[in-house]
């Protein structure tokens, strides 16, 4: 009996632990984790005078925590409530700045770890980029900021500590003067987003009258006052 009890046991086990195992995430063997890992062909940003181009080391998958993030959906628009930003958008995670022609390679050094880079844009004389840099956050302190580094020096440095408003995208442009930068941000003191109701306050009615009705190819219409 105490053998047949301990052996029970330990199939009980086993299947917990296979049953545990089935509902984490699962890992491919390394060479194809290697296969689907490898570094993708960076994108390229080229100065207007042909004498820098940045490589934009891209990122080739997303997190499980970026994906998670929360989504808003108006009128065709994605936007990630957390960060002010689009919610879908292809990052690259650093840049290589190439001279041309010689073809010397130098990293941009002053990224702060796990970068998420997009909106890269050259000032008109070429001496600087401007970027938008992404933090998704853990609650509601994600925010898009804008960043500048300077060509010659290779180095990266936050220039604005206001976050961007993000959402629509092309939240910044150069000036003229290659020195001033006008931005789109996030109003201080804009207060918290208005609460959802819990429940309807009526029915969804709708009405047909035989003729013919105009269909909307825009996702996410304002279908409710929320």
């Amino acid at each position: 009996m105490k053998k047949l009890l301990l052996s029970a046991t330990l199939l009980l086990a086993t299947v917990a632990v296979s049953q545990a195992q089935e509902f984490q995430y699962q890992t491919p063997p390394k060479a194809i984790q290697d296969l689907l890992l490898a570094p993708p062909t960076p994108r390229v940003s080229l100065s207007s005078d042909g004498r820098t181009m940045a490589l934009l080391q891209v990122q080739d998958f997303p997190t499980v925590a970026e994906l998670a993030q929360p989504e808003l959906r108006l009128a065709g628009l994605r936007m990630n409530p957390r960060t002010n930003g689009q919610s879908r958008v292809s990052y690259a995670v650093g840049i290589k700045l190439k001279t041309l022609p010689s073809g010397a390679e130098i990293d941009v050094k002053g990224l702060p770890a796990q970068a998420r880079i997009s909106s890269v844009s050259w000032s008109p004389d070429n001496k600087t980029m401007a970027f938008a840099l992404t933090t998704p956050g853990s609650g509601t302190d994600g925010r898009v900021e804008l960043w500048v580094a300077d060509v010659a020096g290779a180095t990266a440095r936050r220039l604005l500590a206001t976050p961007l408003n993000d959402a629509f995208g092309n939240s910044f442009d150069w000036v003229s003067d290659s020195k001033t930068i006008l931005a789109c941000t996030v109003p201080a003191g804009r207060g918290a987003a208005p609460a959802a109701d819990a429940a309807p306050t009526g029915p969804a009615v709708q009405e047909s009258g035989g003729g013919k009705n105009r269909s909307s190819h825009l996702p996410g219409l304002a279908e409710k006052p929320h």
